[in-house]
């Protein structure tokens, strides 16, 4: 998804779907889908990965997850600063966790 980001893998899609599956806990118990997911990110966030961490955020309760989750979202900002697109992209998922999620 970091090397193709023009492809349409389908919203939230067959792609997605088996990501969530196959990478939900290792044997201790930690996420290790999200673990990904956040290191992509920070490596070069895209459309499919800042909407796959949105889709998380909106099912995380808990308030210290979703302040370091915010997080990783916010300092996406860096790693796309040359995409416009992406910029407002961010902008409003972080609006929508504000307005929605308090």
């Amino acid at each position: 998804m970091e090397e193709h980001e023009e492809i349409d893998f389908g919203v939230p899609g067959p792609l997605v779907h088996f990501i969530e599956q196959i990478c939900a806990k290792d044997e201790s118990g930690k996420d290790i889908y999200e673990l990904l997911l956040t290191e992509s990110i920070r490596r070069k966030a895209g459309h499919y990965t800042l909407w796959m961490l949105n889709r998380i955020l909106n099912a995380t309760d808990d308030p210290n997850d979703r302040r370091r989750l915010l997080a990783v979202m916010a300092a996406a900002r860096e790693t796309v600063s040359g995409s416009a697109e992406l910029l407002e992209e961010i902008d409003d998922y972080l609006e929508y966790q504000k307005a929605n999620h308090g």
